[in-house]
């Protein structure tokens, strides 16, 4: 094993077999040190080689562009009777192109760069890193602590291509964190109607919406201490 690989990708279980350049690019192949059972963590098993991987890397050095190459294996455990393809612990999961390491990396730069401008730096296309980063806030907002929650923000918006089709969505967000709550089919109370559930440990006191009465008596309803603070549009949430 690589000691430069382990400290710069956290690379480990794997010995560099050959390293090739090709202008800034860096070419490093690499071979399972040894397998074992991701169920029961037996040594006890039989690989058979599957694909051929190449899995982007993060720079080093003068080389702009790290390709790590390795075959994946399914596995066969002994012990424990299953059939499994083998862990690779430096990908978050099974179907990445990007290391754990590069992919923090992208994610920490995106905070002061533009999608185009980290996919240029690492040689990646701008999908690449954008569904990256979807992937990113999806995990961080799949669970959403409401609890917390004193103002939300609801409004439409129009979702269809064609100008002649009514499709909308309603979104409801903290109006602190900017964090998405609910998203709802349509418009209307039906739309919001499930982010009951959500809220129901909220402790709300403004609610930025328009002034449709479908709204107003909703939230009468479902959250009379609202109806004794605020109700505002989004546009004068602001003066509050």
């Amino acid at each position: 094993m690589s000691v430069n690989l382990y400290h710069s990708q956290r690379v480990r279980g794997f010995q560099q077999q050959s390293v090739k350049y090709s202008g800034r690019t860096m070419i490093i192949v690499l071979k399972r040190t040894k397998f074992n059972c991701p169920w029961c963590g037996s040594l006890d098993v039989t690989p058979k080689a599957v694909s051929d991987r190449k899995i982007h890397a993060e720079p080093m050095g003068f080389c702009r562009k790290v390709i790590l190459k390795l075959t994946t294996h399914r596995l066969y455990c002994h012990a424990c009777h299953v059939r499994v393809m083998e862990h690779i612990h430096f990908l978050l999961h099974p179907k990445s192109r990007l290391t754990r390491s590069l992919e923090r990396t992208i994610l920490e730069l995106r905070q002061h760069m533009s999608i185009q401008a980290v996919a240029n730096f690492f040689h990646l296309r701008w999908h690449t890193v954008k569904e990256l980063e979807k992937r990113a806030l999806k995990r961080k907002y799949s669970r959403i602590q409401t609890s917390h929650i004193k103002a939300i923000g609801i409004d439409e918006i129009h979702v269809s291509q064609r100008q002649d089709e009514g499709k909308y969505l309603t979104i409801v967000r903290d109006l602190n964190s900017g964090a998405v709550i609910h998203v709802g089919n349509g418009k209307g109370t039906e739309a919001i109607h499930g982010a009951l559930r959500k809220l129901r440990k909220a402790k709300l006191r403004v609610v930025a919406m328009d002034m449709a009465n479908a709204y107003y008596n909703w939230f009468a309803k479902y959250f009379p201490k609202v109806s004794g603070h605020a109700y505002c549009s989004v546009a004068s949430f602001a003066s509050i």
